[in-house]
């Protein structure tokens, strides 16, 4: 049939087209410029400046004013991304500012162990605005109250096909057949290409299958790809939002340790009788562990 599914309405967020800051941040009291110490770069954009108040006791306050960023000209797609980590509970407060647009308050989301993304594509402030800053304030004083915060960043959105055209790509047993326009890993002699791209389900479904193709007690021909590579989750959107639900999906590039497919193959024939019995795949002879159902 016609379309390509969901990649039809999937749009991923990448780059960064902000103009160089127009001048220093401005910060007080426990706020510094650098990576929180618990946390890793933003792996989706990790040379972006970061800015925090964690003090050793987890109990840091303070105030941050980025410099303002200049937006160029671009599509009303473009996006406006905003990170942060740490303690991001009511009495928090994270605003991205715009000149020429209204602000947007990051809204209250709990303790966060990773870096949340704010989206704000520039077609729903109305006029283009000509600049953007962030603005975060620290009121909670105690132990591991402290807040992370990022410089803004503006993203392109891509199709999902135009993002992984001619790229290998791995969509999961839930969501496989709404991706029929990519180009999914193909099995060849027993070996499994190595995927350029993960696409994973969401709904509420991630603690379930996130590791179902890679979880080495379960065998398989991705197995290796859990202890060999990275999956770097890309900021992604799908059109038309509608009102707030569970996730749709995520979009993940899969960066590895070391080049894939630097391997020497040599492939032979060894002919034998069709009911020639082979182990069995749910024995633990072959896998190693009792059968659990």
């Amino acid at each position: 049939g016609d379309g390509c599914g969901v990649a039809d309405a999937v749009s991923v967020l990448v780059g960064n087209r902000l103009g160089g800051p127009t001048g220093p941040s401005d910060v007080a009291a426990d706020v510094r410029a650098g990576l929180p110490p618990a946390r890793d770069p933003i792996a989706a954009a990790p040379d972006t400046p970061t800015w925090h108040d964690d003090v050793p006791d987890g109990s840091g306050t303070g105030t941050l004013t980025t410099p303002w960023y200049p937006i160029p000209a671009g599509d009303p797609s473009d996006t406006v991304i905003v990170s942060a980590t740490g303690d991001l509970r009511a009495g928090q407060e994270v605003v991205i500012e715009f000149r020429g647009g209204p602000d947007v308050v990051f809204p209250a989301s709990g303790k966060q162990a990773g870096w949340l993304d704010r989206l704000v594509p520039l077609g729903d402030l109305g006029a283009r605005p000509t600049e953007v800053r962030v603005v975060a304030r620290d009121t909670l004083a105690g132990a591991d109250t402290w807040l992370g915060v990022s410089a803004p960043r503006l993203a392109v959105a891509q199709s999902v096909p135009e993002l992984t055209a001619g790229a290998p790509v791995f969509a999961d047993q839930v969501s496989a057949v709404f991706w029929p326009c990519v180009d999914q890993i193909e099995m060849r002699d027993g070996l499994a290409e190595a995927p350029a791209f993960r696409l994973r389900a969401s709904d509420g479904l991630e603690g379930a299958i996130v590791s179902n193709s890679t979880f080495p007690d379960n065998g398989g021909t991705l197995t290796p790809i859990d202890r060999s590579a990275d999956f770097v989750e890309l900021p992604s959107t799908l059109a038309p939002a509608g009102a707030p639900t569970l996730g749709w999906g995520h979009v993940e590039r899969v960066v590895y340790d070391h080049p894939p497919g630097a391997y020497d193959l040599t492939v032979g024939e060894a002919p034998r009788h069709g009911w020639t019995r082979l182990p069995t795949l749910v024995g633990p002879a072959y896998t190693g562990r009792i059968y659990i159902g």
